[in-house]
């Protein structure tokens, strides 16, 4: 926990997210599958779309740079549960 937010941190030490992908996390790109994709798995969708439901549950998704290389992703959702519970029908 992180003050009131319930914070989620996963790094690697790949390559890094191609600028398409981080500009559709920052909401500026498309969430088109990617040209050339091999199958849906590789259609870059993924993130976006984690982005898009952290955003509908009052929380955030934020892509950096890793220490060295690779990527660091950092997801935030309120810890309180009070935006899941205004959610239900």
């Amino acid at each position: 926990l992180d003050g009131e937010d319930c914070r989620i941190v996963v790094s690697d030490d790949g390559p890094g997210l191609p600028a398409a992908v981080r500009e559709a996390l920052q909401g500026n790109g498309s969430l088109a599958p990617r040209e050339g994709a091999s199958s849906f798995y590789d259609s870059g969708l993924g993130l976006p779309f984690c982005r898009k439901a952290c955003e509908r549950m009052g929380g955030t998704l934020e892509a950096a740079d890793g220490a060295k290389h690779g990527t660091r992703l950092v997801v935030r959702l309120p810890a309180d549960g009070t935006r899941l519970t205004a959610m239900l029908p």
